[in-house]
C-alpha cells in the first residue's frame, strides 16, 4: 500500500510539473491578453518603421471606464507627471471566450490607414491612430462578459495634441 500511495503520489507531481510547461511560447499575435496585444502592436509598429508604444496603468484604467461606461475619448490622465488625453482606438466584443483575433493584421491595417490618411477621401477610423508616428502611450484593457471576450484599446496624446493630424 505505501508503495502504491508513492507511485500515485510521483505521477502527481510529474502531472503537475507537465501542466507548468503548457501554454508556454506562442507570440504570434493572436492572443487576448494585454501583453500579447501590446507585443503584436509594437510588432506591427516596428514592421512599419514606428518606435514602439508603452503601456501605462493610468490608460489601462481609463480604457476600462471607456469600455464599461460606454463613456467617449477626451478624459484627462497623468502619464509620468504629464498630461494626456485618452483616445479610443477600439472597443470590442467577440462571440467566444475563446476567439482570437489577429491582433498584428489589425494594427497593420490602422497603421496603413493613418499614413495613407492625406491621399484619401475617405477619411480614417479612430483605429488608425495606432500609426502616429508620435505616439509613446497606450492602454488596453480585457475581460470577459456573458461568455464573450471583451476589451478597449486607447492611446494617450499630450494635451492639447490632435488626434487627427
Amino acid at each position: 500500500m505505501k508503495k502504491l500511495s508513492k507511485l500515485v503520489a510521483l505521477a502527481l507531481a510529474c502531472v503537475m510539473a507537465l501542466t507548468m510547461l503548457t501554454a508556454c511560447g506562442g507570440g504570434d499575435g493572436t492572443s487576448n491578453d494585454k501583453n500579447s496585444i501590446l507585443k503584436a502592436l509594437n510588432a506591427a509598429r516596428k514592421e512599419s518603421s514606428l518606435s514602439e508604444v508603452k503601456l501605462d496603468d493610468n490608460l489601462n484604467a481609463a480604457a476600462a471606464i471607456i469600455y464599461r461606461n460606454n463613456k467617449t475619448n477626451h478624459q484627462a490622465v497623468t502619464v509620468n507627471g504629464q498630461k494626456y488625453t485618452v483616445h479610443m482606438v477600439k472597443c470590442y466584443k467577440i462571440d467566444a471566450v475563446n476567439a482570437t483575433l489577429d491582433w498584428k493584421t489589425e494594427f497593420k491595417k490602422g497603421i496603413a490607414k493613418w499614413a495613407d490618411r492625406k491621399s484619401t477621401t475617405t477619411g480614417i477610423s479612430s483605429a488608425s491612430f495606432v500609426g502616429r508616428e508620435d505616439l509613446e502611450y497606450v492602454g488596453i484593457w480585457t475581460g470577459t462578459e456573458d461568455g464573450k471576450m471583451v476589451g478597449c484599446i486607447v492611446i494617450g496624446l499630450p494635451e492639447g495634441v490632435s488626434p487627427w493630424n
